[in-house]
């Protein structure tokens, strides 16, 4: 298989932020869909693989998973955004698909599966004291819904935390950009969320309890008409969405872009990266493990 070449941007995060970069080449892969760095370790999905790197010497040492419903074996639909998600602990790596979460050891072993229910646009689960916190989808009467619930070890669902409408609803077709739930466990103990596009981060306890919210200014960034050409183009041209835009337009566009386009905790801070961009880089908003801003 050939090689792809890409650039990892790895972050060491001590007490301050040590960013460097190179570019390396790695083996058997073609098409990556994400990339997790933790524990030594690099995970690259492709699709229903999982590819493990080492972190220290960037070598491939093993890749893990296929298509398919039985052990070892992961169900993924493009069209609904499930993909594979991964949660990697210090002794264990969680991934969320479509009608399992899979428990494997740090370099891919298989340890144990549990079944979950069926989501078209897929469930994501964490784990946190006590059982999982996890985003779900769900029906009610013609409307489609998105959930952040909590489970139990056995992943019996416990309590709905909060509940909003799906961007796409079937015959009145798919907001993009309008509702980014981006959802993050610290201390294994407290559940952070975002929601909309203020920069604003909720803070749950292990009980799905919400114990405070942080908000912080923040200067909107507007969805120009190029970005929503690229959007539609996506739509019309990907080999996920292609096939099924007949069901999913109209595709509707907010007037603003969510706050938050991705956010990490590690080593007791909270990295929130934005959608605002400025002569190649991208603004990252750095947060203590209690929502206080550090630095920008």
């Amino acid at each position: 298989m050939k090689s792809l070449i890409i650039i990892l941007s790895i972050i060491v995060l001590f007490t301050s932020l040590n960013y460097s970069q190179k570019t390396v080449e790695l083996d058997n892969i073609m098409k990556p869909d994400s990339i997790f760095i933790e524990n030594k370790f690099i995970y690259v999905t492709e699709g229903a693989i999982i590819n493990v790197y080492s972190l220290k010497d960037l070598k491939f040492i093993r890749k893990f998973g296929k298509l398919g419903e039985g052990p070892e074996e992961f169900k993924i639909t493009s069209y609904g955004g499930t993909g594979l998600y991964l949660d990697i602990l210090s002794d264990k790596i969680l991934v969320s698909s479509v009608g399992k979460l899979s428990f494997f050891n740090l370099e891919g072993k298989f340890i144990k599966e549990m079944k979950t229910p069926f989501s078209f646009f897929g469930n994501r689960y964490l784990s946190i004291k006590n059982g999982f916190v996890g985003l779900g989808s769900s029906v009610s009467g013609r409307n489609n819904f998105i959930a952040l619930d909590l489970y139990s070890p056995k992943l019996k669902k416990i309590k709905e935390i909060k509940k909003w409408e799906s961007p796409f609803q079937p015959g009145k077709g798919t907001k993009v950009f309008e509702t980014a739930n981006i959802l993050e466990v610290i201390d294994e103990d407290r559940i952070i969320s975002t929601f909309g596009n203020e920069l604003t981060l909720d803070f749950y306890d292990k009980n799905g309890k919400k114990t405070n919210s942080v908000s912080h200014e923040y200067k909107k960034v507007k969805v120009t008409e190029s970005l929503k050409k690229e959007v539609i183009k996506y739509f019309k041209t990907s080999p996920a969405t292609k096939n099924v835009y007949q069901f999913i337009k109209p595709v509707k566009f907010p007037e603003y872009l969510p706050a938050v386009r991705s956010l990490i905790v590690k080593n007791n801070k909270i990295y929130v990266i934005t959608f605002k961009t400025k002569n190649e880089e991208t603004e990252l908003y750095i947060f203590d493990k209690n929502g206080k801003l550090l630095s920008k």
